[in-house]
Order: C-alpha cells, then sequence, then structure tokens
C-alpha cells in the first residue's frame, strides 16, 4: 500500500512544476522526507499502523466532508438562500465545490512547508476536502439541465445546452479559483505562526542572553554558571504541529462516528446519516484507486478519472430511477444516500483541480481536463437519457 501516493509534497518551502508556480504537487503526488530534518512522527508510511491511521483519518474526513456538503447544499437551495437551482447554471453543489477546493488547497499549502502527520494531511485531503467536494453531482445536474424535466427542459434545446455550457464553466473555473485562493491563505496562516514562533523565540533568547551576562558579572570565570546554557530551540525548521493535531484526528473521529451512529439509531433523518454512513466507503475506494493507479501514468492521474468516472455513471443511473417515472421503490431514500454518500465519496472535485494545477504541462492539463468532463458527461448522457426515456 503506497501511502505517498496520497500526500501533498513534504519539502520545506513546497514542491514546484514548471507550470504551475509555487503551488504544490498534486494531493496524490509521491513525498520526500523533510530535507535536513526529521520526518512526521510516527511508524513508517508503508508500515500497517500506518495504513491503519490514514484509513481511519480517511473515513473520518469523509464523513465530516459529506455532513458539510449536504449543509452547504440545503442551506444555498430554494428554500433557504435562494443561489442554487437543480437545474441551474448555478447547480446545487457548487457551493460545496468551491468551500472543498478552497480548504485543499489551504492544506496542500501547510503541509508542504510544515512537518504534518500523513495521516492528518490524508484525513483534510483525501477524506475531508475530497468528500466535501463531488464531480460526479456535478455531472449529473448538467446532465439533468440538458435531457431531464423541469426548468431546464423549456424553452427547447437551445437553453438547456446553454445552461449546461454555463455549468460546465462555472463548475471548473470557481474551484480553480478557489484552490489557489485557499493555498494563498494557508501560507500566509504559515508564515503568520513562524512570525509568532520566531518572536517568542527571540524574547526567550534575550531572557537567556541576559541572565547568562548577569552571572558572568558575577563570576567572571564562568564556573558558576553550571557550563554553557543549553541553546533554546524553536524560530527554524518546520512548525510541529504533530501532537495536537494528532488529537484532533482523534477527537474527530470518535465525535463525527459518534454523530452518525446517534442519528441513525434517532433516526432523526434517516438519509442524512445514511449518507454520512456510505461516505467512507467511496472515499476509502478512491484512495486505494489512486494509490495504486495514478503512479502507472504521470502525466494522466488514472486512479483519480477512474474514480470519477464510475461514480458518475453509478449516480446518473441512480438519479434516473429514483426521481424520473412513478418510483415502486419504497427504500428510495437508500438509493439517493448511497448517491450523497458514496457516489460524492467515491468523486472529487479537490484532488481533481489540485491534479490539473500540478500537471507537467498545460497540454497535459488540457488533456486530462477535457477527458475526464468529456467521458464522465457522455457516460451520464447515455445512462440517464436511456433511463429517463424508458420510465416515461
Amino acid at each position: 500500500m503506497e501511502l505517498d501516493e496520497v500526500l501533498p509534497d513534504a519539502r520545506p518551502g513546497g514542491a514546484t512544476s514548471p507550470t504551475n508556480g509555487s503551488l504544490p504537487a498534486s494531493p496524490y503526488a509521491p513525498t520526500d522526507p523533510p530535507a535536513g530534518g526529521a520526518a512526521s512522527a510516527g511508524p513508517s508510511p508503508g508500515s500497517p499502523p500506518a495504513a491503519v491511521a490514514t484509513a481511519t483519518a480517511i473515513a473520518a474526513g469523509a464523513m465530516a466532508g459529506v455532513a458539510s456538503r449536504l449543509g452547504l447544499t440545503t442551506a444555498f437551495d430554494a428554500a433557504h438562500l435562494n443561489v442554487t437551482t437543480p437545474t441551474g447554471g448555478l447547480f446545487p453543489a457548487l457551493p460545496a465545490n468551491v468551500v472543498g477546493a478552497a480548504l485543499a488547497g489551504a492544506a496542500s499549502a501547510v503541509a508542504a512547508a510544515a512537518a504534518v502527520p500523513r495521516a492528518v494531511v490524508a484525513g483534510i485531503v483525501t477524506g475531508g476536502a475530497g468528500t466535501l467536494t463531488t464531480f460526479a453531482s456535478w455531472q449529473v445536474g448538467v446532465t439533468v439541465a440538458m435531457v431531464g424535466p423541469g426548468e431546464g427542459g423549456a424553452g427547447g434545446w437551445a437553453p438547456r445546452v446553454a445552461t449546461a455550457v454555463t455549468a460546465l464553466m462555472v463548475g471548473v473555473a470557481l474551484p480553480l479559483a478557489s484552490y489557489f485562493a485557499g493555498h494563498d491563505a494557508g501560507r500566509g496562516v504559515l508564515a503568520l505562526v513562524r512570525r509568532r514562533r520566531r518572536r517568542r523565540w527571540l524574547r526567550r533568547a534575550c531572557k537567556v542572553s541576559h541572565s547568562r551576562g548577569s552571572l558572568a558579572e558575577e563570576d567572571p570565570s564562568g564556573a558558576g554558571g553550571g557550563g554553557a546554557a543549553e541553546p533554546v530551540r524553536g524560530g527554524g525548521g518546520a512548525v510541529d504541529v504533530d501532537g495536537p493535531l494528532r488529537r484532533g484526528t482523534d477527537t474527530a473521529t470518535v465525535g463525527v462516528g459518534g454523530l452518525a451512529v446517534a442519528g441513525v439509531v434517532a433516526d432523526v433523518h434517516r438519509q442524512t446519516a445514511a449518507s454520512i454512513l456510505f461516505a467512507p466507503i467511496g472515499a476509502l475506494l478512491r484512495w486505494q484507486l489512486a494509490s495504486r493507479l495514478n503512479p502507472c501514468v504521470p502525466s494522466f492521474p488514472l486512479g483519480t478519472f477512474v474514480a470519477n468516472l464510475c461514480a458518475t455513471a453509478a449516480a446518473a443511473a441512480l438519479t434516473a430511477v429514483t426521481t424520473t417515472g412513478t418510483s415502486s421503490l419504497s427504500a428510495g431514500w437508500v438509493l439517493r444516500a448511497a448517491v450523497a454518500g458514496g457516489g460524492g465519496g467515491l468523486s472529487t472535485v479537490s484532488s481533481w483541480v489540485g491534479e490539473l494545477i500540478a500537471a507537467e504541462s498545460r497540454q497535459a492539463a488540457w488533456v486530462y481536463g477535457t477527458a475526464t468532463v468529456g467521458v464522465a458527461q457522455a457516460a451520464s448522457l447515455l445512462i440517464y437519457g436511456i433511463l429517463w426515456r424508458v420510465r416515461q
């Protein structure tokens, strides 16, 4: 199991590619240990304890991510803020995709320059941001705008195609911009933390210097000082956030898992609770696909491509079954939960955007981005269109 495939470059200052400036490598790019210092604390990347810790962090992040996505989708829908519409250019998953891409950019920036545990980075980037964003719901929304009933179906094919093209363009542009913004914000926060640490180190160094000067005045030979004072550590190197973040991950795992189980037991909202429980399945499957298939073609992340394609096809089929015609399925809420949780966890926009930015060249980025959107949309149109016509 290659855990390095799910983490950003951990070298101080962040790795750069020839075409993306100071942005870090893809969230699935291989990493090297920090130069000039020890790697993150914990077991070696390929050891079973490290794999279990990473899988646990991804599962916890996935549950938090899908819960946040459902909350953002509800907050911006027509019944609340009235920003997004199911068949409009501003599709329901857009706010979550924007926020998730920003989170992935910020986490990648911090992880590229600080000693963050591997499991924590995987939990945030692969689990949290990867599940907060959803490629499948975006593509199925575009399909529904073109061939499905509702607002998008009024006025003939021209308005439908225009709406679909708008959704595609907005769905790419805004997450890209938010990834850049999140990356810059992460670097800014990290700079502030280091500046505060440096000031504290300078204050401590001044106190030590003043104390040693007083001892030298009382005992010029220096014998009374008890030997050389121990140098004060801190000021340079990577920010050590291992302990607090590890405890935070454990707390998040227990807390999110407890909330999910409590929701199921109390049956407060069974579809939401089921979506949260489905999310780790999709996220862990995506992690394994990316770990094993992405290294096969360096210029084309095959694992993420396969995950997004499979999730889009499954979401198109389940959406057509549950939303068209007169459904006789008494457990339709389970299928909808599988689409929102499992399909949303399997697909990702944040990692896809990160891979576009970290591509070897602009040509490779265009090929990868166009192929992912084109093939996924073709599969969604075919599957949803056939099932929608059959069930009318």
